[in-house]
């Protein structure tokens, strides 16, 4: 059996000597530090159906579910560990992805991360090639110490599975398996066997396939026919996430939560005499609990709409002084002056009068705007 190729422990001067190559490509290689263990990992560009995901890639023995699901943090040094961030493994903010059988964890890295991008290589993508007997660098901390690399052959492909000569120790979880005249990923190394001089990895290609790349959210600007513009988080072209709508003039219209291109969420919205509402929307309008502010910022309406009308218990207060408390049904948006004071009350007590189905009350009230119509004539 041949002899097993050790690791080698090597600077960034002295693998510039031997694969000027592999010196850029090794500068991609993280150590992961988590509480007290360590392992071996690698960032990587990832593309399925079109969609591109830059992450972090290593062994889902070195990043757990349950590291996952409680929100940890870890160190990542890379770069020949001369620099060094801070992950937090938040589901909600980023893609985390896994596969048990395969050993492999995934985290998206975000652009706030600022990872330049020269740092993420690039898988190999053909499926058809032969790897048994190609020699392979496999760059790593063994045993969590100083950056390392091994060399070695594959001996053999089982289905997913790589099998290869090149040596690791414990720390080497991880590790990024590279075809030696090409430096590019194959595989990720996982777990060794020193009883029969062989190490195992997965092929990268394999859990590409099985990966399902969610639609991102990205920030776009979006401009509309009328020379306002959107600029926010877009999907499949439709406004979507968080956002926010500007006049010709650059004047903030609306900030707030968009879905599939409509106001829906929480926002605030600028309204046409430069008062505003803050409140709940749903497909484009009003909808929920919502307050309208006049001009001087003064609550004017506070309560339930639906459908961009008040409707439901809502408090509005006039300008001059006095409010109204009680429900409303299906009524439009008012901002009340001093001259409409008689029309707004008359409505407040039509509204009462439909609520409570008193048609005796009703009759009373055309005479009401009978003797109301005569009264301005005069």
């Amino acid at each position: 059996m041949e002899e097993r190729r050790n690791e080698v422990e090597i600077s960034s001067s002295e693998i510039k000597k031997i694969d000027i190559n592999l010196h850029e490509v090794i500068k991609s290689v993280c150590k992961i530090i988590y509480k007290n263990t360590i392992g071996t990992g690698f960032f990587i560009k990832l593309n399925k159906d079109g969609k591109e995901l830059f992450c972090l890639m290593t062994n889902f023995h070195v990043i757990t579910k349950e590291m996952i699901e409680t929100n940890e943090v870890i160190d990542v040094k890379y770069n020949y560990e001369k620099k060094l961030i801070q992950i937090k493994l938040d589901k909600e903010k980023r893609i985390i992805n896994f596969n048990i059988n395969m050993d492999i964890s995934i985290i998206e890295i975000l652009p706030n991360d600022k990872i330049k991008e020269k740092y993420f290589l690039l898988p190999n993508k053909n499926n058809n090639i032969n790897y048994t007997n190609k020699e392979i660098y496999i760059p790593q901390y063994p045993e969590g110490k100083n950056l390392s690399y091994s060399e070695g052959k594959i001996k053999e492909i089982d289905n997913f599975e790589l099998v290869y000569d090149a040596s690791t120790k414990l720390g080497s979880s991880g590790s990024p398996i590279l075809l030696k005249n090409t430096i590019e990923v194959i595989g990720i190394h996982k777990q060794g066997n020193i009883y029969e001089n062989e190490n195992y990895g997965t092929l990268v290609y394999s859990f590409i396939e099985t990966l399902e790349i969610p639609n991102k959210l990205i920030n776009q600007k979006k401009f509309y026919e009328n020379g306002s513009y959107f600029y926010g988080q877009m999907i499949n072209d439709l406004e979507h996430g968080k956002g926010k709508v500007y006049d010709m003039n650059d004047r903030l219209i609306y900030d707030g939560d968009f879905v599939e291109g409509k106001f829906e969420g929480n926002g605030i919205y600028l309204l046409e005499d430069d008062g505003h509402y803050i409140g709940q929307f749903l497909d484009g309008l009003e909808h929920g609990k919502g307050i309208i502010y006049d001009n001087k910022g003064n609550v004017r309406y506070e309560g339930d709409f639906v459908k961009g009308k008040y409707h439901g218990d809502g408090k509005y207060n006039f300008e001059e002084g006095g409010f109204y408390i009680g429900q409303w049904e299906n009524v439009i948006k008012l901002m009340v002056k001093g001259k409409n004071m008689i029309k707004i009350i008359i409505l407040f007590m039509r509204v009462i009068i439909l609520m409570a189905n008193l048609m005796e009350m009703e009759k009373k009230f055309i005479m009401m705007d009978i003797m109301l119509a005569n009264f301005i004539t005069e």
